[in-house]
């Protein structure tokens, strides 16, 4: 488990197509929709992206990542991963 991340380092990971259109109901292609303007599309984001500021500034998301390690075999564009 790590512990150390920041949210400013998980940031540009946040899938926003994901965010704005599947969870917050932005329909359509969210670069799209930026690029030419729409109004709802803008107000969504920059809700959002004031929620995260908020937040980085406050603290109030701490991320936090699990990992493991598994065996793993590959045979031409297939990959086998064991049960370790």
């Amino acid at each position: 488990v790590i512990k150390s991340y920041s949210l400013s380092h998980i940031e540009p990971y946040i899938n926003m197509q994901m965010l704005l259109g599947h969870h917050l109901g932005v329909k359509g292609k969210i670069a799209k929709l930026l690029a030419e303007k729409d109004e709802k599309a803008w107000k969504v984001k920059e809700m959002v992206d004031q929620l995260l500021a908020d937040a980085n500034a406050n603290n109030w998301i701490t991320p936090r990542a699990l990992y493991q390690f598994f065996p793993a075999q590959s045979d031409g564009n297939k990959i086998y991963i064991y049960d370790p």
